[in-house]
């Protein structure tokens, strides 16, 4: 049961009594009204101080590490081998203004033109499109 006058508690003080809420396995208002709260208010609580925990999305964003390029030689090998080539695999997102921040892998053709492509592609299929563009195919 609640009294006509609620005295204002801080949030650390609700963190100790939503805690204790928790802890205590009895519902939220058999623990409310044992000690003079508003269930709507502990259940706010509840979900505020929950809510406040989560790191923000500028805060998440600010914890992504980002990774060194790594360049590794490769060779493709099959029925049209392709000239040595170089595999950097980057990181940020491409540069095409996209802001999906998924990884690349970048491959230097020796013609010195780019393939991009996103890690985890089928390396056949990319192997070809390798292949096929050091021969000066069209795709």
């Amino acid at each position: 049961m609640t009294t006509g006058t609620q005295r204002r508690r801080r949030a650390a003080e609700w963190r100790g009594l939503v805690q204790e809420w928790r802890k205590s396995g009895e519902t939220r208002e058999a623990f409310a009204a044992a000690r003079g709260l508003r269930p709507t208010t502990l259940g706010w609580w509840a979900s505020e101080l929950t809510r406040r925990s989560r790191p923000s999305p500028v805060e998440k964003k600010m914890s992504t590490r980002v990774e060194q390029a790594t360049f590794l030689p490769v060779r493709v090998v099959g029925e049209t081998a392709s000239p040595r080539a170089v595999l950097a695999v980057d990181a940020r997102a491409p540069e095409t203004g996209s802001a999906r921040s998924e990884r690349y892998a970048e491959i230097v053709l020796g013609g010195g033109g780019v393939l991009r492509v996103p890690v985890g592609a089928d390396a056949t299929w990319v192997g070809q499109l390798a292949v096929a563009l050091q021969a000066g195919e069209r795709c």
